[in-house]
Parts: C-alpha cells; structure tokens; sequence
C-alpha cells in the first residue's frame, strides 16, 4: 500500500494482473511499463498517480477513467512496430491536471470516440503536446488537425518527422489550408519543436500553413540529423522557402539545429527517469543538439 513507484520491464503480465496491482497501490505516483508483451490494454483509475510514461508495441488500447492528479501520459511507440494493423485507442477520462501528453502517432493512434474533436475527446488542460507523423501519407496527414483541435490550449508543440518510404500523394499547402483553422495554432501555441526536418515538400508546406496561422509563435526550432544534409548551408537552403509565405507572428525566431539522433533514438533521452522528473516542466524539450 505505500508503493510510488512502479516500474515494469520486459515482465510477462496480463491486463487484470496489472488492475489488480494498481487497485491496491493508494499512493502510486509513477508508473512505467516498457515491453509487456502479454498486455492488450492500460486502463488508469488512480487518484493518486501523477506520471505514466509506456514503451510498448502498438498492440495496446489505453483507457485513463479518472486520474486527477495525473500530469503527465507518455506513450512511445516502438521503433520496431509495423503499420497496418488497426489502430488503438486513447481514451482519456477524467484528468483535471493533464498537462502534457505524446508521443500521438495517426499511423497507430486514434483518440475515442473519434479523433475528431467533441466533448468527450476536448483536452483543454493540456499545454505540451508531442506528435510523430509521416507527412507524406495522405490519410495520416489528414488526421493532424484532428488531433491539434483536440487540444485547443497546447501551448509547446513538438513534432517529429517520420521517414515515408512511398508518398501516397502530393501533399501541399492548399491541403493544409483546406483542412481549416485549427485554434490552438491560431491563438495559443508559442514554441514549435519540429524534429527530423529532411526539406521534403510534404514537411515545408505544413510549417508554411503554421507560421501563416500562428500569431503567438515566438520561435520554432526546425532540427535535423547529422548526414541529412552535405552542409550547414545546404541546410540552411531547405528552409529558405519559410520564408517565402506571411509569417501571423511578427515575433517569431526560426533556429536550425543539427542532432546527433538517428530516427527514434529520442527515447535514449526521452527515458523513464526524465519523463518522471517534475522539477523539468517540459521533458519533451531536446534537441540531441551535436
């Protein structure tokens, strides 16, 4: 009964054994849950956890029913899983504290009952908001602006490129433009963390449709990986057609870093000690900066 810690890895439990657990932990702050292959789903009704950070298989539907001191929901999908399966549910319940939560990713994810924003899928207490999406899938690219107006009050952004072997379509800006306003662009978000920028079409003409909707931008961090480009200045050159477009915010800053993180390697970073540190008020907040 005084646990408030749990950490379990690469252990083999079901479902209603881990139910079983939590039921009986009153004082449980921190759950971490990494490689359970046996489990299906996560279902979250504690009043006391405040942390659960999940590094799993995309086999897993996880259910929050009501959390109120829960602050943070961490979700990384392996690097190793395959799409194409169907998607698994998020669903989020009663949680007057969350404020940040990712890594969503439309290739595994969809919010209950629907992505599309209702009452019952409106997070307006959550501030930081991670996303890892293959700009060049159509389908995928379609269901972003669901999940931002999901969360009307996001204030740091952070998104990661995924690799896209085969472009479904061409996606341009009059595709972003189409898909609507999204109001957390619009009037809340500030910081835009955008990782492993390759210069692909796909990937510019969504930063172009945010910095022309972003009116409370003040700096968006454009990051890519070592070897992507053959220079400093080839890599400045990919991102000159920000430029181009009308940015909403007269304040905003755009810095390229260069990172020393392959493709899914954030999670060296991103790991359960750091994901659980509450004096770091954005944990998703790294650049593997060179």
């Amino acid at each position: 009964p005084n646990l408030r810690e749990l950490g379990l890895c690469t252990v083999v439990i079901e479902s209603r054994h881990l139910d079983s657990i939590l039921a009986r932990s009153p004082v449980l702050e921190t759950l971490c849950l990494q490689g359970n292959m046996l489990m299906d789903r996560l279902t979250i009704n504690s009043r006391s956890i405040r942390c659960v950070y999940v590094v799993a298989t995309s086999d897993l539907d996880i259910t929050v029913e009501e959390a109120p001191q829960l602050q943070r929901l961490i979700v990384w999908v392996a690097s190793t899983c395959k799409g194409g399966s169907p998607r698994k549910t998020i669903k989020i319940g009663r949680v007057q504290a969350l404020g940040l939560i990712g890594y969503l990713e439309p290739e595994f994810h969809t919010l209950q009952p629907s992505a599309k924003p209702s009452p019952f899928t409106m997070l307006p207490t959550v501030k930081i908001l991670g996303l890892k999406v293959r700009f060049g899938v159509r389908n995928e690219a379609k269901m972003l602006p669901c999940f931002l107006r999901c969360f009307p009050k996001v204030e740091r952004l952070h998104i990661e490129s995924k690799e896209t072997i085969e472009s479904s379509s061409k996606i341009n800006l009059k595709f972003w433009k189409e898909s609507g306003t999204i109001a957390s662009i619009c009037s809340s978000v500030n910081l835009i963390i955008f990782h492993n920028f390759r210069g692909d079409q796909c990937e510019l003409c969504f930063l172009k449709f945010i910095l022309e909707s972003a009116q409370m931008l003040t700096k968006l961090v454009v990051v890519y990986r070592k070897g992507t480009f053959a220079s400093l200045a080839e890599a400045r050159s990919k991102v000159d057609p920000l430029f181009d477009v009308s940015w909403a915010s007269k304040c905003c800053s755009l810095r390229l870093v260069q990172s020393a993180l392959a493709e899914g390697e954030g999670l060296k970073i991103l790991n359960f000690k750091r994901g659980s540190n509450f004096s770091l008020s954005d944990p998703l907040a790294f650049t593997g900066r060179c």
